[in-house]
């Protein structure tokens, strides 16, 4: 919270009050404001009614997602304490919706809301790409305990959290734990415990998160304790304890730290020896002895254990290493980088410059000066992190100026990783849709694309065997500080011979990108390239996102369509270009656009052809203002896909980064966010 102005620095409620006080919210004084009835108060309720049936129906109670254009784009996550029903999960999101525009006065356009069963945060910024905890919401009950002994009632406390929170990081998947601590003081005798973090970080960053709350813990909550119970909610965790006869969360504790046994009372008067005391004094040294041996064991064992954990702690995990390298072996001829290399790269993880549904991207420094970005997965085993192998094993084969190049990967029980050259320019995806303050011209946003469709040409035309990429998007075209566009995240590529076409069981892409044929047959072939770099193009022109809200969600082909028909195309170019283009060669591009995305695949050029009608207009760009008029006519319509896709995802009409799979008739499609691989 240091730094972030948030209205309320502690809230000093009791924690389980009736259920009438709550929420317990927080606002961003300095995020501004919104008005009712307002497209950004509108796309704030749908949001999080959307997230509500995400995260309850999700095994982690949580969900994330993005909805509406700038300036009224919505950030939002729910997260359910890991103990709760579903229903529950799905009510308390319920009233977060009806809370949501009214928890601030004034409808502060950024506001956390704390219940007893859940955390909403919703925000005009892009909070869920940062790994801080933001948004935190401080509550304290308001009942002060009867104990004299704070030192005793402190050691107990910092032992539970600190027990809880390395218990819901090292033995749970969901990444919640819940605890209780009992002793003999009457005034604290039981203290029950949560530790949690969001689904969408590693266990890492969640140890780290929990690690920085309970170390900024006593700033808020001040020793001697004024209350019995005190809570700390944020986007990225949260910790909580109470004390009680009865735990506030539901089932047993998943760690229980038990009162030590009481010292023993005096015991009876001495008396005269006796050959049966004799016997029973042998029998007590002999126990004696034997316990202590036992014990010693039990410490020289815990002590080799304890230098284990040290020793691959500080060897990069090279046992690790050993034991992936025997099991799922990969005969590439790259640089394979230990645990502790990635740290003294990265400088243990310090600088994020992305984050996704994978995981996040870290900025580092290799020996040599080189700049790389380092991709961290969240998945901790490689069966469960199949797009990892792929993407090592296709990296590792392809080499073109076009191409993101992979300098090397990491891959033990502790991480699983790539390293590529750094792209100091960020995304296509970003230059077009984010900070005003640089425009790509025409020239460049040209150029741009013929880099790209140079590389999906390489990948298409001169592989052994072809190699489709099957997520091309702006946001996998990386620009380097020349602006020359590099293909990236090559996780769901698929290689084949020249049989023309391959069958799969699902269709993987990316919505407002998926090539219909594809979707409809699961017949994948170079032109479900082809069909995405299509609607690359059109964003290139446009300036808009795949799916735009108009105000139902549209197909961008069918938005130029309908634009074009009604007018010229003016009406379709992005409007930062001021009107300065190359009028012809923006036709061209346009046309070439339309035949990328023709219904059946058949009917759509081949990336060589795309790359020659491009290379045209090269020279000859230049600065001039001119208008082209006259309809056209394009033919198929997406946008009944898009919307049933749409009502399924919560991203609304930034769907750019919305990663889905979609199974066969009567299967249910899966949708699962992330802010752009």
């Amino acid at each position: 919270m240091d730094g972030y102005p948030w209205s309320h620095a502690l809230v000093l409620l009791a924690l389980l009050p009736l259920a009438a006080a709550q929420p317990w919210s927080v606002c961003n004084s300095s995020s501004g404001s919104y008005s009712s009835g307002s497209t950004y108060g509108a796309n704030l309720v749908s949001l999080v009614g959307t997230l509500r049936q995400k995260s309850a129906s999700s095994k982690s109670l949580f969900a994330s997602g993005v909805l509406g254009a700038a300036p009224d784009t919505v950030y939002g996550l729910i997260l359910c304490r890991g103990d709760v029903s579903f229903s529950d999960c799905f009510d308390c999101g319920s009233r977060a919706r009806e809370d949501a525009a009214t928890a601030c006065t004034g409808r502060s356009r950024d506001v956390a809301l704390c219940y007893n069963q859940c955390y909403v945060r919703l925000a005009d910024t892009d909070f869920l790409a940062s790994t801080d905890n933001s948004g935190e919401v401080p509550l304290i009950s308001g009942t002060n305990i009867s104990s004299s002994d704070v030192a005793g009632y402190n050691r107990a406390l910092t032992g539970l959290l600190n027990a809880t929170a390395q218990y819901a990081v090292d033995n749970t998947t969901t990444l919640f734990a819940t605890g209780q601590w009992e002793g003999p003081d009457p005034g604290f005798s039981r203290i029950y415990s949560v530790a949690q973090c969001a689904a969408d970080i590693s266990p890492a960053l969640c140890r780290s998160c929990l690690q920085d709350l309970w170390a900024r813990w006593f700033t808020w909550f001040h020793m001697p304790p004024k209350g019995d119970g005190a809570r700390v909610a944020g986007s990225r965790c949260s910790l909580r304890y109470q004390i009680g006869q009865d735990p506030f969360y539901t089932g047993a504790a998943m760690l229980q730290l038990p009162a030590k046994t009481p010292a023993p009372g005096p015991g009876p008067a001495a008396t005269a020896a006796t050959p049966d005391n004799k016997k029973s004094n042998s029998k007590r040294v002999v126990l004696i002895a034997v316990i202590v041996s036992v014990v010693l064991i039990f410490l020289l064992v815990g002590m080799c254990m304890l230098w284990k954990i040290y020793w691959k702690e500080n060897s990069g995990g090279n046992l690790d290493y050993a034991m992936f390298e025997e099991e799922t072996p990969l005969h590439i001829d790259i640089r394979r980088f230990t645990y502790a290399e990635l740290k003294l790269i990265t400088k243990n993880f310090e600088s994020t410059i992305g984050k996704g549904g994978f995981g996040i991207v870290y900025h580092g420094i290799l020996e040599n000066g080189d700049e790389v970005a380092v991709k961290v997965l969240m998945e901790t085993s490689i069966a469960e992190s199949t797009d990892f192998l792929p993407e090592v094993q296709t990296l590792s084969k392809v080499h073109h100026k076009n191409l993101v190049t992979l300098q090397g990967y990491c891959q033990n029980k502790k991480c699983l990783a790539l390293v590529y050259d750094f792209m100091p320019r960020g995304t296509l995806q970003q230059l077009l849709r984010g900070a005003e303050d640089y425009t790509l011209n025409w020239e460049q946003r040209l150029h741009i694309a013929f880099d790209s469709a140079q590389g999906l040409e390489y990948l298409h035309e001169l592989c052994t065997p072809s190699i489709v990429h099957r997520d091309v998007k702006t946001a996998n075209i990386l620009l380097d500080k020349n602006l020359v566009g590099i293909i990236s995240d090559f996780g769901l590529s698929r290689a084949f011979n020249d049989a023309h076409t391959h069958i799969s069981t699902v269709a993987a892409g990316t919505l407002g990108y998926l090539d219909p044929e594809y979707h409809a047959t699961f017949q994948l072939t170079v032109k479900t390239d082809v069909y995405s770099f299509g609607i690359v193009l059109l964003e290139i022109i446009t300036g808009q996102p795949p799916v735009i809200m108009d105000p139902q969600p549209v197909h961008l082909p069918n938005w130029v369509r309908k634009k074009i028909t009604k007018g010229s195309i003016n009406d379709v170019v992005d409007k930062r270009l001021l009107d300065v283009y190359n009028a012809s060669s923006l036709q061209s591009v346009i046309d070439l656009a339309m035949d990328c995305v023709e219904n059946a695949a058949i009917d759509r050029p081949a990336m060589t052809e795309v790359v020659a009608r491009l290379k045209v207009w090269l020279p000859v760009v230049s600065s001039e203002k001119r208008s082209v008029n006259g309809p056209t006519q394009y033919k198929y319509s997406m946008d009944s896909e898009i919307r049933k896709q749409y009502q399924l995802s919560i991203s609304g009409a930034s769907t750019e980064g919305s990663s889905f799979q979609s199974g066969s008739t009567g299967r249910m499609s899966e949708i699962s966010m992330s802010s752009g691989r």
